[in-house]
């Protein structure tokens, strides 16, 4: 024997459904962007302009090989965030995407000068010419094109690349710790 049963949906039922779906569309989107490693900025560079912007930008910051000197302290003062670093930190800030936790660090060096990091999971703003050809680390002049240092400074374009296609735009991957170990000699 079959019945004609009518479901009745309330308006506040109809409006929980709604908020439900509209929570769970939500949740697979971040879901969706954490593991995928989406980015808008990558997105961005999809544009022609915004690209060519980008690259002019990574190019005007490149430090010319005759400036990696080994046992060389860098002139011209100590910048925190390079553009790009602060286009990332704009969005990475757990509000749009996930936070990077980051704290400034100021340590003295050599007596006189000092170096303003932005303490994150790596350090961020350090002068990686200070660095160069010490115990420890590799030459700058002799890393992947792919890993950028404006102005010689470390920032997010230092371990990911926009333009690359690796698991969260990294630069090298991390299979076997390569992306550590291509500054890092230990």
């Amino acid at each position: 024997m079959e019945t004609n049963e009518t479901i009745v949906i309330t308006a506040g039922q109809k409006a929980c459904m709604t908020v439900s779906i509209i929570v769970i569309l939500v949740v697979m989107l971040v879901h969706a962007l954490v593991e995928g490693g989406e980015c808008t900025m990558a997105r961005q560079l999809l544009d022609p302009l915004i690209r060519a912007d980008y690259e002019a930008t990574v190019a005007s910051g490149r430090v010319p090989e005759e400036e990696w000197i080994c046992g060389t302290f860098p002139s011209g003062g100590n910048k925190v965030f390079d553009p790009i670093t602060m286009e990332c930190v704009n969005c990475h800030d757990g509000t749009q995407a996930s936070a990077v936790d980051y704290k400034f660090l100021k340590t003295e060096l050599m007596g006189t000068a000092s170096l303003v990091t932005l303490q994150a999971s790596h350090p961020i703003g350090m002068d990686y010419r200070v660095y160069n050809c010490t115990l420890g680390f590799n030459q700058g002049v002799g890393l992947p094109a792919e890993m950028v240092l404006m102005n010689g400074q470390v920032g997010c374009a230092s371990c990911h690349n926009l333009l690359g296609t690796n698991r969260l735009y990294l630069a090298v991957d991390m299979e076997s710790s390569n992306l550590c170990f291509t500054c890092h000699r230990k």
